[in-house]
């Protein structure tokens, strides 16, 4: 059971969506003047690995977690226009803090 409030699921639901137009969008590749869309197995993929992201966000797997984002330096999670999270570290932390959250909220 899910315990993000409908508003995170939202916005989980539109950076999914984000993430599949950016993935099919960099899959094209041109074919003498026309676009192709190179699917083989890759959307199946790119579900395998959002299914993998969920699951360890949803059971607070902190490694799985922190597999699916660059650790390098680059990592940048902007909302709203603003830098909200600069590290892997930072969502952890405040999705522990969330978590905390929910479940005093459940009790």
């Amino acid at each position: 059971m899910s315990l993000l409030p409908i508003q995170s699921l939202n916005r989980l639901k539109f950076s999914v969506l984000l993430m599949l137009i950016a993935a099919v969008g960099l899959s094209t590749t041109k074919l003498g003047g026309t676009t192709a869309f190179a699917y083989d197995g890759q959307l199946t993929e790119i579900a395998a690995f959002l299914e993998k992201r969920s699951s360890a966000i949803a059971s607070g797997d902190k490694e799985n977690i922190r597999a699916s984002y660059v650790n390098d330096g680059r990592f940048h999670w902007f909302e709203d226009g603003r830098l909200r999270y600069g590290s892997v570290d930072e969502i952890l932390d405040q999705l522990k803090l969330f978590q905390r959250e929910q479940r005093q909220s459940l009790n």
